[in-house]
């Protein structure tokens, strides 16, 4: 996997689509780290990140991990 991922010489973008509560932050936290075994550097970014206040989002994880 990481000679694959070297020989691209190029970051990687990678979109996950879902339904809301459906477990894409979850898969996008397991992906990183998962990669980062590899020694591949990764990110996740939520939209929910660029539109959502920390407040509303810290009440959503509230909620969804309860």
């Amino acid at each position: 996997m990481q000679k694959q991922y070297q020989a691209l010489n190029r970051p990687m973008i990678q979109g996950i689509l879902g339904g809301q509560g459906t477990g894409k932050t979850t898969l996008c936290k397991v992906l990183v780290n998962l990669l980062g075994y590899f020694e591949i550097k990764a990110h996740a970014l939520s939209i929910d990140d660029l539109y959502k206040t920390y407040a509303e989002r810290k009440l959503y994880n509230k909620k969804t991990l309860a």
